[in-house]
């Protein structure tokens, strides 16, 4: 089966802390994928590059069979997630509402 995305040796890092360490993954088309650890393990960061909301310090992101990172200046790989938009505004409310009662208290 074909990758949608291939990550080699992907590095984060913030001054003096490496937050993303040097990781490899893929993900087969089709496939169902995970990002589990603790707090502070980077996954949040892990996923922020791969929506080009935050750029890597090193390595290589492949998507789709298009490469992260391969722009200069103000270009972007792909659509950046607009500050004023919400992540799923295009959805309907009822669309989450198999998962409305996890939220819900008495």
């Amino acid at each position: 089966m074909t990758n949608i995305i291939e990550v080699e040796k992907l590095t984060k890092r913030y001054k003096d802390v490496e937050a993303v360490k040097g990781i490899d993954f893929h993900v087969e088309k089709g496939s169902l994928f995970a990002f589990l650890g603790t707090n502070g393990a980077g996954k949040s960061t892990t996923i922020e590059i791969l929506c080009t909301i935050q750029e890597k310090t090193s390595g290589n992101v492949q998507i789709d069979g298009n490469m992260l990172g391969t722009h200069k200046g103000n270009e972007s790989d792909g659509e950046r997630m607009d500050d004023q938009r919400a992540p799923f505004d295009h959805r309907r409310d009822d669309d989450f509402g198999g998962v409305r009662h996890v939220r819900q208290r008495p």
